[in-house]
């Protein structure tokens, strides 16, 4: 059985290594190949090197009509049996192949309706989820948006979670050299956020006012932000906010980093302070790196967590229920350590490769048996 993922481009974004790490898994008799439309990419080689075909840039653009006929040539080509695409336009060009014959179309969707475009919600959308034979739903909050915007979509729709390459989580560094390079104590406590600077909707504001709160009664606390600089104006913002609340030397915006699993394995605790994220992309690999965590109860972060089992659910925008949180772990390290084995566990047996990997190839299956 030959499956070929489809991706608008080999990005950096949750989203895109999300559907990365789906065809990196290997399971017998499915052959993976990947296809990105548009936008080269220095990621081909290191994808390559996991023994996956991947074929593109197939067009200059991604929006470009020409991907429909590259697409179809790709797909003659290789015999492909499933056609797996993630992101809207991937989707629409998947929608625009031959009908009839063996292939199968499967689409995964991450992200409640209401934040697609405009222009995709009203006139791809339909269209992609009419031709569609599979579904894929990140969580169940997902799954119950898309049929309630699009009746079409009920039947076809199945919830699998983005899997986690638990290897990512793995420090290659000590807990103490991380801290040494940064300059912060062995014995402070170290509050991570990892999320990219592109707007006010992850929560990147309030976590800094909540740590004004939490810097008064625990003042060896020190908060690390990574993530890539998409808007400089907010990096601006949070600067000025920074400063305003004396902070600067308990505050350090790090940027884009390649070695998060390093920053998780110096901290205490992590934060996912999002307003309207559906699952934020490093949540779950910390929970699997051991660490407990703090999340706004927003998109499917509640599917994820379950409040004071594993882990610490807040409302979304306020600080002072985020600073409540953090201050309660700070407070008490064996509640600490219960969340975050209790966090492990629970991420172990549900959002490892290994486990979402076997869910799509069983559906894989069952499409090409005639089952699904």
């Amino acid at each position: 059985m030959r499956v070929l993922h489809v991706l608008l481009s080999l990005g950096e974004g949750g989203l895109e290594q999300a559907a990365v790490d789906v065809a990196l898994w290997r399971e017998e008799g499915v052959e993976i190949h990947l296809a990105y439309l548009a936008e080269p990419s220095d990621r081909r080689e290191a994808i390559e090197r996991h023994g996956i075909d991947v074929h593109g840039p197939l067009c200059a653009s991604g929006t470009s009509r020409a991907c429909a006929g590259a697409l179809q040539k790709l797909v003659d080509e290789l015999d492909i049996d499933i056609v797996h695409s993630h992101l809207t336009y991937p989707g629409n060009w998947c929608a625009a192949l031959r009908a009839g014959g063996k292939v199968r179309r499967v689409h995964s969707l991450r992200e409640q309706v209401d934040k697609l475009a405009w222009y995709g919600r009203k006139f791809l959308w339909p269209k992609i989820i009419a031709r569609a034979d599979r579904l894929v739903c990140e969580c169940a909050s997902v799954e119950v948006d898309v049929v309630k915007k699009y009746p079409a979509a009920r039947g076809k729709t199945v919830v699998i979670p983005n899997g986690v390459d638990a290897s990512r989580a793995a420090a290659r560094r000590t807990r103490g050299d991380v801290r040494s390079e940064m300059g912060i104590p062995s014995d402070a406590m170290v509050v991570l956020q990892v999320a990219p600077l592109t707007d006010r909707s992850r929560g990147h504001l309030f976590l800094i006012e909540a740590m004004r709160k939490v810097y008064n009664e625990f003042p060896y606390t020190y908060l690390l932000v990574a993530g890539e600089l998409r808007n400089p104006g907010l990096l601006d913002e949070m600067n000025q906010r920074i400063n305003s609340l004396d902070l600067h030397r308990r505050v350090k915006l790090l940027g884009a980093r390649d070695d998060v699993a390093d920053l998780l394995g110096a901290s205490d605790i992590f934060v996912a302070p999002s307003l309207e994220d559906d699952v934020p992309a490093w949540l779950v690999e910390a929970m699997i790196a051991g660490l407990p965590v703090v999340a706004t109860a927003v998109g499917a972060c509640p599917e994820v967590v379950t409040d004071s089992e594993t882990g610490i659910l807040v409302p979304p925008g306020e600080a002072g229920a985020l600073a409540t949180a953090i201050m309660e772990l700070s407070a008490n390290p064996v509640w600490r350590q219960r969340l975050a084995a209790a966090g492990r566990e629970m991420a172990q047996d549900t959002y490892t490769l290994e486990h979402v990997g076997a869910k799509h190839a069983e559906m894989y299956r069952a499409l090409v048996a005639g089952k699904g």
